[in-house]
């Protein structure tokens, strides 16, 4: 019989039937806190480390939910069957994983003795020493550099980029499989000369990126900060530079990287 666990972790929600975060079919699983404060965050629910509760026309729903490692493995479990057939698996997304870092690793253990492929979605700012425990359990790391320039990123998200830097030459100096993610936000952080500085950031490390996926601003969060009683940060955002994706396709090229998901 394995030890029960004392460590627990502060689950915002547990997402079914995922495409978008990793290969295959997935369970995305979504912890509570993040330090950065991203105007265009879509998941506002799950900055506070601690359990919120979001009013939807008077229905009330909490985010965060208190679990064991074994208790939530074993809820992932249960689509064993569609991670094997697709060849799927769960990412640990949030707010921020790496801020449950013990909790987040302990799961990862468990999954992989059931064979299941894990996923790290960061944003890298996570302390150094949790970062390099993670890449030690992690099949592969979806990576999120909002912007390459210190000041940009302060301004953007409320912290500097130091972290975020020095743990993305943690990842390149691994040897685990990587890819990296641009959220563009028009007016926020697509301007080409940053793009460019974020693109040559992983074009430089030895672990290259497999791929680069560029998400486009959606407002999907918008509600969500309604019913926390919240203003939304980001109005007026003006429409996306029509030859962007070929130029970032050219520059993709130009570095030795492949472009993957535009959308």
């Amino acid at each position: 019989m394995r030890p029960i666990s004392l460590c627990r972790g502060l689950v915002g929600e547990i997402q079914g039937y995922s495409t978008e975060d990793g290969p295959g079919i997935r369970t995305t699983v979504f912890l509570m806190g993040c330090p950065l404060r991203c105007r265009w965050c879509s998941n506002p629910e799950f900055l506070k480390p601690e359990p919120v509760q979001l009013n939807f026309s008077g229905k009330i729903r909490t985010a965060g939910r208190w679990m064991s490692p074994e208790e939530l493995t074993a809820s992932l479990l249960r689509d064993k069957v569609f991670y094997e057939e697709s060849g799927g698996g769960v990412t640990f997304s949030g707010g921020e994983a790496g801020m449950q870092t013990e909790f987040v690793c302990q799961c990862m253990t468990l999954l992989h003795q059931e064979g299941v492929h894990v996923c790290l979605d960061t944003s890298g700012c996570v302390k150094s020493a949790d970062f390099s425990r993670l890449l030690q359990q992690t099949d592969l790391v979806l990576y999120d550099l909002k912007a390459a320039d210190p000041a940009l990123h302060e301004e953007l998200t409320g912290l500097g980029n130091a972290a975020i830097l020095a743990n993305l030459a943690l990842l390149g100096q691994s040897r685990v499989p990587w890819r990296l993610r641009l959220v563009l936000v028009p007016g926020c952080n697509d301007s080409r000369d940053d793009i460019r500085k974020r693109l040559e950031l992983a074009a430089a490390q030895q672990n290259a990126p497999m791929e680069v996926d560029v998400l486009l601003y959606h407002e999907l969060g918008r509600g969500k900060y309604k019913a926390l009683g919240r203003a939304y940060p980001l109005e007026s955002v003006p429409s996306f530079d029509p030859g962007l994706e070929n130029w970032i396709r050219c520059e993709c090229r130009r570095l030795g990287l492949s472009l993957g998901r535009y959308r």
